[in-house]
């Protein structure tokens, strides 16, 4: 899976992490990549758009996740829904962008223009905070209800949507109407789940539907019950769990209620289905985001099952003390702990950051310094076409740093993989009083790219001015070796550099650099400590601290530095790492999504890429698919590696090759010195289904 191992290490992925704690599901597309459109999608797509629609009871501006934004907004403007206003995804266009500000600039209020700077989700929670009454008329949440509590509101469905009302107003009148409208709109979706034809986009869109329809009415019968309408409740329980069998919060509350007394005869049945879920080793951390609220996660504390408690809802502060208060083991308790911060950050669309930026908005309104921080946040999200607006708009205003700004747009530009461009920005701003501080620049932008000759003619540049630090002429020296292929005596000189007081960052990704390349983990790790105390942020520095923490096994620990790794340099090998990572840990859907990832950004002429996602494919038990996805990792350049060539066998026997599992044993055994102890026994078990 990993293109190499430490001593040859590879990298990590993930698209960042707040897009990790960001709920449900990107946008799918209703057009065939390639091909014309796909009537069934549209069909589908149209749908849902009218449900939508139908829902929203006079709302004008609806918050989503970016799922068929582009759709409901045409599908509104042909009904002749005038000034609907859909709030754009993470990956909006500019235009998406630009109708949205404006559209935020007819409210009044220079801080709800910031807070739509910073995103759909802190405008929302801002607006909700800001003018309440207002938001309260013309807002429906169609993604992340538990923002509705934290502007003191309650998330009610209506259809598929949310309409925030006060605790106050959801009683058994309100309640026995929604529910009557919620029975309707899930037979709907049921009947055109099932009439539609199916094909790879339609199914994905019919997934999806399905998902936010039973999370709906999953958060609906919490309502009920809390109203104490029981039978309803587990009624519209029932029913979520229908329309998305892999709605687990459904199933945790039919069997809660049934648990407390509902219909006992019903006992046996969620028993099985609960044992069921325990034997494939079920299980999510992302409850409440993706699948809706959980009653009691603390009856299933004797199964071990902490997951659950993802299942409260992010400020239902009197159920998380509730239920933490029946966990009696520490460790489950600690688990608990370490775990939660990340289901709110998905209940909330990871808008703890945006919003404690926004707490810092100016009296005096926007300013440059504060645009270039809106900018930085969305670096920090890798959402580079946010950040790129914010610091054209910080170009434009009175005042403004020309050095500060031609900066933060080169990282822009970098991040997005124009590296030259990131450089010319940088220059443009060159003054005599700045020269140093821009060739360092200019030098970290060329060891990003890795290109060393460049970088080696800056550092000369560097060492050539008045009061030149010693580091540089070492790093100098070192940059020399090392593009003329002499690593040892590279690494000599850069390991003298850093002694010296080396304080840039290109400094130490060429050490770090170096460390791998021979194998120095002690080294790596010092010096990638250091680095991330210069710049929290350093893909690289990030990427060795992870590498080394998955060596110990710190799988956790490692997550983290993959995450941040990725947000700056989503590269096809950070993916691939990743998610061979996150293979071991058993969490194989999003072992998946990452090695899809990676082979989208490139990685599909790698054979550990292919490798990876077969070890994916096969922990969710897709063999099929994951033996086809070993059939082009053997084939290619590199497809000789015997791990992967190990896994081609493994899977070859159990489709019944034999013929196919012993040419793979015979390369494998060209390179056995390359596996690990626990693929040598594997070995052994393939050697003897051979016999």
């Amino acid at each position: 899976m990993k293109h190499t191992e430490f001593h040859k290490v590879a990298f990590i992925a993930l698209c960042t992490v707040i897009a990790c704690t960001g709920g449900v599901a990107a946008a799918v597309a209703v057009q065939s990549p390639g091909g014309p459109p796909d009537a069934d999608s549209e069909q589908m797509a149209s749908f849902y758009s009218d449900s939508i629609l139908d829902s929203l009871e006079g709302r004008k501006w609806v918050l989503g996740d970016g799922f068929l934004g582009e759709q409901l907004a045409a599908r509104a403007e042909s009904r002749g829904l005038a000034g609907l206003v859909v709030m754009p995804g993470r990956q909006a266009t500019e235009a998406e962008l630009d109708a949205f500000e404006t559209s935020v600039q007819k409210l009044g209020s220079p801080k709800l223009e910031a807070a739509a700077m910073l995103g759909s989700v802190p405008f929302a929670l801002s607006w909700m905070k800001e003018k309440p009454d207002v938001a309260a008329t013309n807002l429906a949440l169609a993604a992340w209800p538990s923002l509705a509590a934290f502007g003191g509101f309650e998330a009610v469905p209506s259809g598929l949507v949310y309409l925030l009302r006060k605790p106050e107003e959801v009683n058994s009148n309100l309640l026995e109407k929604v529910l009557g409208k919620y029975l309707q709109e899930r037979d709907a979706v049921g009947e055109m789940v099932a009439v539609v034809p199916g094909g790879d986009n339609v199914d994905a869109l019919k997934k999806r539907i399905s998902a936010q329809t039973a999370m709906s009415g999953n958060n609906l019968g919490v309502l009920l019950y809390n109203a104490a309408m029981t039978n309803e409740a587990l009624n519209v329980f029932i029913q979520a769990g229908a329309i998305d069998k892999d709605n687990l919060s459904a199933l945790l509350n039919k069997a809660t209620l049934v648990r407390e007394g509902a219909r006992p005869e019903l006992m046996e049945r969620f028993a099985g289905e609960l044992n069921a879920l325990g034997r494939a080793g079920g299980g999510s951390w992302t409850l409440a985001a993706n699948a809706g609220y959980v009653l009691k996660p603390e009856y299933f504390l004797e199964a071990g099952w902490t997951w659950t408690f993802s299942g409260i809802g992010a400020a239902d502060t009197n159920s998380y003390a509730r239920a933490m208060g029946a966990v009696k083991d520490e460790g489950m308790r600690m688990a608990i702990m370490q775990q939660m911060p990340l289901s709110v950050g998905m209940q909330t669309a990871g808008s703890q950051a945006p919003m404690m930026l926004l707490s810092e908005f100016p009296h005096e309104g926007l300013t440059w310094e504060y645009l270039l921080k809106i900018a930085e946040m969305h670096m920090i999200m890798g959402d580079a076409v946010r950040a790129g607006r914010a610091v054209k708009k910080a170009g434009t205003m009175p005042g403004a740093d020309a050095k500060l700004v031609a900066f933060a747009r080169a990282d822009i530009l970098r991040r997005t993989g124009r590296h030259l461009e990131a450089v010319e920005a940088v220059l443009g701003a060159k003054t005599e009083g700045n020269a140093a501080e821009v060739l360092r620049k200019c030098a970290s932008i060329y060891s990003d790219m890795g290109d060393n000759a460049k970088l080696l003619q800056v550092v000369k540049e560097l060492g050539a001015m008045e009061g030149a630090p010693e580091w540089i002429g070492l790093s100098a020296k070192s940059l020399e070796a090392l593009v003329a292929n002499d690593a040892a005596t590279a690494k000599k000189f850069s390991d003298k550099a850093v002694k010296a007081g080396a304080d840039a960052d290109f400094a130490f990704r060429s050490a770090l650099l170096l460390d791998m390349m021979t194998g120095d983990t002690i080294a790596a790790g010092e010096h990638a400590d250091t680095a991330l105390r210069m710049n929290a942020l350093d893909f690289f520095a990030n990427y060795v601290k992870a590498t080394l923490l998955v060596g110990k096994k710190q799988y956790q620990a490692a997550e983290r530095h993959f995450q941040i790794s990725l947000s700056q340099n989503p590269a096809w090998f950070v993916a691939n790492d990743y998610a061979a990572m996150v293979v071991e840990m058993g969490s194989f859907q999003l072992a998946e999504n990452l090695a899809r990832a990676a082979l989208a950004s490139g990685g599909d002429t790698q054979p550990a890429v292919w490798d990876t996602l077969a070890a994916a494919l096969a922990g969710l038990g897709k063999k099929a698919e994951a033996l086809e996805s070993l059939k082009k990792a053997v084939a290619l350049p590199g497809g000789e590696d015997p791990r992967v060539q190990l896994r081609y066998a493994e899977l070859s026997l159990e489709n019944g090759d034999k013929e196919a599992a012993a040419k793979a044993v015979g390369v494998v055994d060209k390179n056995l010195e390359m596996l690990s102890i626990s693929e040598r026994e594997r070995l052994g078990e393939v050697r003897k289904a051979l016999e």
